[in-house]
């Protein structure tokens, strides 16, 4: 018996020394993940607190820019055909215009009629810009006589 116990002492001795040297290595695999716990936390927290100001809302006087812009068309010494192409040309700007708006400001672009309130921006004068910009780029320069877009002004076909 005297031999089965020494025999059982050296196999515990080996577990026993392979768990010893397990330890180090586990409380450092423990301390790790503790360290990748806090600075995922504080990143989340970065994220919901700090970080985000919550969607922005901008909003367009998409109505008088679209009624200017045609009255001026219409109003203009153009043949109906191309105040046709000139409208349908100005529609497919803006509407680029907007989406590519939406996405780079990172929020939601409404119609200037469906905010009732709150904080809000407004794009039009950017969205005038910068259509007037591609139209006389697209047509060299023949949109410039039908007039800048002015939303809000009385005079609505009046050209500067």
């Amino acid at each position: 018996m005297s031999q089965m116990g020494d025999d059982a002492a050296p196999g515990l001795t080996v577990r026993r020394h392979w768990i010893a040297r397990l330890k180090p290595y586990l409380a450092q695999v423990l301390c790790l993940a503790l360290g990748l716990l806090v600075l995922s936390n504080l990143g989340l927290w970065l994220r919901v607190h700090a970080l985000e100001r919550g969607p922005s809302v901008a909003v367009l006087g998409v109505r008088e820019l679209t009624q200017g812009y045609l009255h001026r068309v219409a109003t203009s010494e153009v043949t109906p055909e191309e105040a046709a192409l000139r409208a349908k040309a100005f529609l497919a700007v803006a509407q680029d215009e907007i989406g590519r708006m939406e996405a780079a400001k990172g929020g939601l672009v409404l119609a200037r009629e469906c905010v009732l309130g709150g904080e809000t921006r407004d794009l039009t004068a950017e969205l005038e810009r910068t259509v007037e910009r591609k139209l006389a780029a697209a047509t060299g320069g023949l949109s410039e006589h039908v007039g800048p877009i002015r939303p809000g002004s009385s005079a609505v076909g009046a050209r500067p």
